[in-house]
C-alpha cells in the first residue's frame, strides 16, 4: 500500500486539476486568472514538503489513537484518486474532491497546525466559488 503522503500528495494534484476545469467553466479573463493565481499558492504550500510532513505526522498519529482509521483514510482516497485515472473526470464537479478534503479535515484536523487547517479552509471557499 503506498505511503500516506504519496497518496496525499496525488489527491492534491487532483484537487488542482478539477479546481483549475472548474474556474474555467465558471468564470473567464481576469477573474479567472486572479483565482487560478490564489489557487496555485493555496496548493503550492498545501503541497509543499513541511505540509506534506505534517500530513504524514498527523496519520501517524490517527493510527495510534484510532484504528484503523489511517488505512481506511488512505483507502477512500486512493479511491477517489482513481476516478481520475478516466478522461476529463476533473470537468465532471468537485464533489469526490471536497469529500476527500472533508475527511482529512476531520480525521487529521487534530494534529494539523493551524496554518495547514487555514489553508484548506481557502481550498473549501475556492470550491465553494466555482460550484
Amino acid at each position: 500500500m503506498p505511503e500516506a503522503g504519496d497518496v496525499y500528495r496525488e489527491f492534491m494534484r487532483n484537487a488542482e486539476l478539477t479546481a483549475l476545469a472548474a474556474i474555467d467553466r465558471k468564470f473567464s479573463g481576469d477573474k479567472a486568472d486572479r483565482l487560478r493565481g490564489i489557487l496555485r499558492e493555496v496548493l503550492q504550500e498545501l503541497q509543499s514538503t513541511d505540509a506534506v510532513l505534517k500530513v504524514e505526522q498527523a496519520w501517524r498519529r490517527l493510527d495510534k489513537q484510532r484504528h484503523r482509521s489511517g488505512d481506511l483514510l488512505k483507502s477512500e482516497l486512493q479511491f477517489i484518486n482513481s476516478l481520475y485515472d478516466s478522461p476529463n473526470y476533473a470537468e465532471d464537479g468537485t464533489a469526490p474532491i471536497e469529500t476527500g478534503k472533508d475527511s482529512l479535515e476531520e480525521l487529521l484536523g487534530d494534529w494539523l497546525p493551524n496554518w495547514f487547517k487555514g489553508l484548506l479552509k481557502l481550498l473549501n471557499e475556492i470550491f465553494d466559488l466555482v460550484k
